[in-house]
């Protein structure tokens, strides 16, 4: 089965500057979620969606892979669905199909690489399209 993880994270923070990359208990918050991410070993793929360098290159240090994102896509009106269907977009045009998406943001560092598989696990139900936890949300046959 083919797994894609986006993890969205714009720079333009307004309530909270540089929220993405500011340190929480020793590393970037993005770096949390990157690594349940990775840990989990459900994904083929870890792309981190950004219009953002500095963002990009402490995701990059996290070996995400990274998608920079158009900035019409990274506005305070963008939203997320809008992101990931490009994301999507790109990686059908590259030749890459997945069964299941999961979209996890970027600033939720206490979620774990078990909760990530506990929530995918709600999709081996036939009946079960998509699946939310938190901030987790799995969607199938993308």
């Amino acid at each position: 089965m083919a797994r894609l993880a986006i993890i969205p994270a714009r720079g333009g923070s307004k309530r909270l500057p540089r929220k993405n990359v500011i340190e929480f208990v020793g590393k970037p918050i993005i770096g949390w979620t990157i690594e349940a991410a990775l840990k989990s070993a459900l994904f083929d793929r870890v792309i981190v969606t950004t219009e953002d360098d500095a963002i990009a290159s402490v995701a990059s240090q996290f070996c995400a892979e990274i998608m920079h994102r158009d900035p019409s896509l990274a506005s305070d009106t963008a939203r997320v669905v809008d992101v990931c269907l490009d994301v999507l977009d790109a990686e059908l045009r590259n030749g890459r199909q997945y069964d299941q998406m999961c979209c996890l943001y970027a600033t939720a560092p206490l979620r774990t690489d078990e909760d990530i598989k506990g929530t995918v696990a709600l999709l081996n139900d036939p009946k079960t399209q998509f699946a939310m936890e938190g901030s987790v949300f799995v969607g199938g046959a993308v």
